[in-house]
């Protein structure tokens, strides 16, 4: 059966609607999707490019709010698709004119929070696989050397000082020596500069940061949101 076609069906049994055009169905319809696919950002950590899919605000706020607090699981397709989007737009600056450099994909590693009763990050990576290019390749291989508490809230410094020395690299699993970082929201920057330090006390260099929503200036002339809906056709 298809999968998408049973999303659908669960969305529309459940009640669901768009939390951007409120139309009945996916939680976050492809069309609005498309619109925060659209709405690039780009930034610097420590010399390394970024790219997000946007501004922690408006409907990428709320999505992520709904999956990762509200615990909305049937999100986790459509961030999926958000976040393959940022890693897709942050390989592109760091390639040459030539065939791609094959380049590792590397989620930093998220807290067990029971109350959540779910790995946030690991749900939506799990969507990223099939919408990268083969010269992608996800691997998991930052874990927490220790634990932190939550750093919502706090200040620059705070946060790295909480961070700092919290990661090591479990395995290199390939021979390569390059990667991308990936996260779901920045702030600071402390997780991300935590894991570059990890991936670079293991020889792997951090070429890019790609996350859902991020400070930074628009990559692109943004199109004002339209909260509206596309008509489905069969096919």
């Amino acid at each position: 059966m298809n999968s998408t076609w049973l999303r659908d069906a669960c969305d529309l049994v459940l009640g669901r609607a768009c939390l951007g055009c409120h139309h009945p169905g996916p939680v976050l319809c492809a069309s609005c999707t498309e619109v925060l696919m659209g709405r690039s950002l780009a930034g610097v950590i420590n010399g390394v490019p970024t790219a997000s899919c946007g501004r922690y605000e408006g409907l990428l706020r709320e999505a992520i709010l709904s999956y990762k607090e509200r615990g909305t699981r049937a999100l986790a397709p459509a961030l999926g698709r958000l976040l393959a989007t940022s890693v897709i737009n942050a390989d592109s600056g760091t390639q040459g004119p030539l065939m791609p450099v094959p380049t590792l994909v590397v989620p930093i590693p998220g807290h067990a929070r029971a109350a959540r009763g779910f790995a946030a990050l690991d749900d939506v990576v799990a969507h990223m696989r099939g919408a990268l290019p083969p010269h992608l390749i996800i691997k998991p291989m930052l874990t927490l050397e220790r634990g932190y508490g939550p750093v919502k809230g706090q200040s620059r410094q705070a946060r790295a000082e909480a961070v700092s020395g919290s990661m090591r690299v479990t395995a290199i699993p390939t021979s390569l020596r390059r990667a991308i970082v990936i996260d779901d929201v920045l702030t600071t920057g402390a997780t991300v500069r935590e894991g570059m330090r990890a991936l670079a006390s293991a020889g792997v260099q951090s070429v890019a940061i790609a996350v859902l929503a991020s400070p930074g200036r628009s990559a692109r002339p943004r199109a004002p949101f339209r909260a509206t809906h596309r008509p489905r056709t069969n096919r």
